[in-house]
């Protein structure tokens, strides 16, 4: 299956499991190499970051952390391009508001 991201690609954030994480835009880095608390099994995902804050919540432990870096699901990004993937993008983000 084709990735949506690439490394240097301007994305935004969609369809997240907290919702304060929807529609923020990140510049991706590199694949994310799985932790033993960033564990996303096989779903590919990516290093990234943003001037906007981002959350995570480990479910294992429960504990929540904030920052301007980390790992985000391919799945959950979108690049910002134009044309027809904008168009998606936009309606993806109205679906999650």
């Amino acid at each position: 299956m084709p990735l949506n991201c690439k490394p240097h690609d301007i994305a935004v954030s969609v369809n997240t499991k907290l919702p304060e994480n929807n529609g923020i835009v990140v510049r991706v880095l590199r694949r994310h190499i799985n932790t033993p608390e960033w564990n996303y099994g096989d779903t590919p995902a990516w290093w990234c970051s943003s001037d906007q804050l981002m959350t995570w919540k480990f479910e294992a432990s429960g504990r929540v952390l904030k920052g301007h870096e980390g790992p985000i699901p391919d799945r959950n990004l979108r690049p910002i391009r134009p044309g027809e993937q904008a168009d998606r993008t936009r309606k993806e983000l109205a679906l999650s508001a």
